[in-house]
């Protein structure tokens, strides 16, 4: 009887389990970092201009269209991105910049605009600004406590 008591209870403890488990195959990103993505832009060949400031795109443009839900279509959206550029004096140049929003996916899950005051790592390309937002958000991080600081430091003395 003891044997069949712990078989049921084993029994009923994996299915409560694979009844809450999550998808197996969730996207898994690194917390992003003004270090790390400032690290990224510097190693890059491409040329960043680090600013903070805010992103605004037409009404109803912020996600991809989820044709394919297992292999949606990035996007890229004509936006402007207004604030603060950084310069070795501070966050202290007022912008108002024409960027192309670049949201990327990567498999079923993608970017998207984010709300709010980002720190934003603005690529200089051949036809203007682009602001890449992929799912995992290295090039667009949430403005905190600090942000701006750790930024200048970064830009003035290396991460």
């Amino acid at each position: 009887m003891a044997r069949t008591a712990h078989i049921s209870a084993v029994l009923v403890a994996a299915l409560i389990a694979a009844g809450t488990a999550e998808r197996a195959d969730a996207l898994s990103c690194l917390r992003p970092s003004v270090e790390s993505s400032f690290a990224a832009a510097q190693a890059s060949s491409q040329i960043y201009a680090m600013a903070v400031g805010r992103l605004a795109v037409p009404p109803g443009a912020a996600r991809p269209e989820l044709v394919n839900p297992d292999e949606p279509e990035g996007v890229e959206l004509p936006a402007r991105f207004t604030g603060r550029m950084a310069t070795l004096g501070g966050f202290d140049r007022a912008i108002d910049l024409a960027v192309t929003a670049s949201i990327e996916c990567a498999g079923p899950w993608c970017g998207g605009v984010p709300e709010g005051e980002v720190l934003a790592f603005v690529e200089q390309t051949p036809d203007g600004w682009r602001l890449q937002l992929g799912p995992c958000p290295q090039w667009a991080l949430d403005v905190e406590p600090g942000t701006e600081a750790r930024a200048l430091r970064c830009l003035r003395e290396g991460c």
